[in-house]
Formats: C-alpha cells, sequence, structure tokens
C-alpha cells in the first residue's frame, strides 16, 4: 500500500481491516483474548474495535480519492513527504501503545 498504492489494494485493506473489527468485537463479547500485538492472553477491548474501524474507514476514503504512494509523496514535496512519514511513525507507536499497555 505505502509503495505502490491503488484503490484495488487499498479497498482490500479496508476490507481486512472491518474484517479485524468483527473478529475484535467478537473475542470482546466471549471475553477472550484478541491474539494481536499484546499477549495472547489480553482480552479484547471496544478500543481494539473502534481503532480496527478507524483504520478501515481511513483506508476506504483513501482507496476512493486520487491514486498515490507514499514514495510518491515523499518523492514529490520531500519535507512535507518527510513531515507524513513521521507523523505516520508516531500515530503507529500510539497504536501500539494503546493496544499493550
Amino acid at each position: 500500500m505505502l509503495l505502490h498504492g491503488g484503490p484495488v489494494a487499498t479497498a482490500l485493506l479496508a476490507v481486512a481491516y472491518a474484517t479485524f473489527a468483527v473478529f475484535a468485537e467478537h473475542q470482546r463479547r466471549q471475553r477472550a483474548g484478541c491474539g494481536c500485538l499484546g499477549a495472547s492472553a489480553t482480552p479484547a477491548t471496544p478500543l481494539h474495535v473502534v481503532l480496527n474501524l478507524i483504520v478501515a474507514a481511513i483506508a476506504a476514503i483513501v482507496a476512493v480519492g486520487p491514486p498515490t504512494s507514499l514514495v510518491v509523496t515523499v518523492a514529490g514535496d520531500p519535507l512535507p513527504g518527510l513531515l507524513l512519514v513521521a507523523l505516520l511513525a508516531v500515530a503507529a507507536s500510539l497504536c501500539y501503545l494503546l493496544l499493550t499497555v
């Protein structure tokens, strides 16, 4: 997705995260572990469901927009592109912390 972009791959990513959200909700209702980033015994929480739905929505929005990739964005305008890369790293780190701590 980040290297090549494209609406088909991004739409598939949206479907995958929507599926993860359904699975996380199922696990949450069963009071079972989510089996994701933390320990396998870590219970699924509403936060798991919400974060998956947010990422699915973002991917769906990107899928209907003009096709681009992170490489093209950084190459086209390096300073804002590198800032975007840094913000993506911070967002990914925050999601990891939210799901594991």
